[in-house]
């Protein structure tokens, strides 16, 4: 058996496969076996054989031993059997928000850049980049990016043999770089380092930094591994005043108040939002919270309370002294920090004060003559028939004589009513 043993320098960045190349010219047959792999790649096992004839000079190449032989070298790489999940901030707290968005927002489309550099530090301009998008459920499955169409832009490095996108040693970032709709964007910059191991393939992959208050890493013996990158919801507010409807100003009249009138708001986007009170959240229809007036008719949620989305406000108690009005408004949270202010006679609630009913006895020199007159004067009066009492048609019943005025002017209204007319002739006593 003839033995020849070749050697090859080591590659600074291991970011492809590498292959020898040589000459034989001495006849004979020949086994090619790798004894030692070159830093940074997986040693290859297998045994390739040739032979050599007389005046043959061989060359050893791509092109003769082909594809995935016993010569070729792959990087160790861990296989980046990763699923990044995106998901709301405040499911960290409230389990009903752990895997869907608030309000109108969206866990799709938030993109994502990945970018790897061939050594153990971020330096230089990167040698591979790619900008993922999560998909509804807000996930990015690296080993499934082209049938969930994560892929925005870039490429990756892909193993060869399996097909999978694989981590060579080196060190990659991953940053947001675009929030999804209803989101704050997380600017943080995500440093991974893959170093080489024990390992099937031969490295493993950790990310420096807390999220989700943990260190997040990619297990090669793992199915995949979960990891959380949260992003805060665009969040406002919302204030109002109520005034009085027949002053039109925000001060009570008499003993009424402003203060105590209770507005209730209600969700009406797609998704359920986080509660005033930040314990539970309400569904499309329920009740948010409630918001009562202080003693200058003010009211408010305060800054940064309600998500992103769609609500409606209604007053569902009025304070003393006044009629609950049927006030209703519609409104939308679309920036954050947004303050939706509904204090003007225009836009806030107008209640209308309690009124009662007012008599008034007036006894004076007047109206005890008025008395005196209507009860002792006697009149003769004739009821008549027809379109007036200047023409009348006939003539109904006998005249009276002796009634006094009070009594004709009581039988005159009863009836006109009836399309009759009274002639009355005061006569003095």
């Amino acid at each position: 058996m003839n033995v020849l043993t070749l050697s090859i320098n080591s590659p600074k960045n291991p970011l492809f496969y590498y292959q020898i190349k040589c000459r034989i010219t001495s006849i004979g047959e020949y086994w090619v076996y790798e004894k030692q792999a070159p830093q940074g790649f997986q040693h290859n096992t297998g045994v390739y054989k040739f032979s050599v004839a007389a005046g043959e000079t061989k060359t050893i190449d791509k092109s003769v031993i082909g594809t995935n032989s016993a010569l070729d070298n792959q990087p160790k790489n861990d296989p980046g059997m990763i699923i990044l999940r995106k998901r709301d901030q405040d499911g960290k707290v409230i389990k009903d928000l752990s895997d869907i968005p608030q309000g109108n927002a969206s866990l799709a489309g938030a993109e994502y850049t990945f970018k790897f550099y061939g050594s153990d530090k971020v330096e230089g301009a990167p040698l591979k980049e790619m900008v993922l998008a999560t998909n509804a459920n807000g996930i990015i499955d690296m080993q499934a990016i082209a049938s969930n169409n994560h892929l925005v832009s870039g490429d990756w490095f892909v193993d060869n043999t399996s097909g999978l996108y694989m981590y060579p040693i080196g060190t990659i970032t991953i940053q947001e770089t675009k929030a999804p709709t209803g989101y704050k964007i997380d600017n943080t910059l995500y440093v991974g380092h893959i170093t080489e191991s024990d390992t099937v393939y031969g490295a493993h992959m950790q990310i420096e930094g807390a999220i989700n208050d943990n260190i997040i890493q990619s297990e090669q013996d793992a199915t995949s591994t979960i990891t959380h990158y949260e992003d805060s919801t665009i969040l406002g507010g919302l204030e109002l005043t109520k005034f009085d409807a027949n002053t039109e100003l925000a001060s009570p009249e008499g003993d009424a108040a402003l203060a105590g009138a209770e507005f209730t708001i209600y969700n009406m986007s797609v998704n359920p939002v986080k509660k005033l009170d930040g314990t539970a959240v309400a569904a499309n229809g329920e009740v948010v919270g409630v918001i009562t007036t202080n003693e200058n008719g003010y009211a408010s949620t305060g800054a940064s309370k309600l998500p992103y989305g769609d609500y409606k406000v209604a007053e569902t108690k009025a304070p003393n002294g006044y009629l609950l009005n049927p006030f209703e408004a519609s409104f939308s949270i679309s920036t954050d920090g947004q303050m939706v202010t509904l204090n003007t006679i225009n836009t806030g609630s107008k209640d209308m004060p309690i009124m009662g009913d007012v008599q008034v006895e007036k006894v004076d020199k007047e109206l005890s003559a008025w008395n005196k007159l209507v009860n002792t004067v006697k009149c003769l009066y004739v009821i008549v028939a027809g379109r007036s009492p200047r023409q009348p048609a006939a003539l109904l019943g006998t005249p009276l004589l002796g009634v006094s005025l009070r009594n004709a002017v009581s039988l005159m209204q009863a009836n006109k009513k009836k399309g009759r007319w009274i002639l009355a002739l005061i006569f003095t006593r």
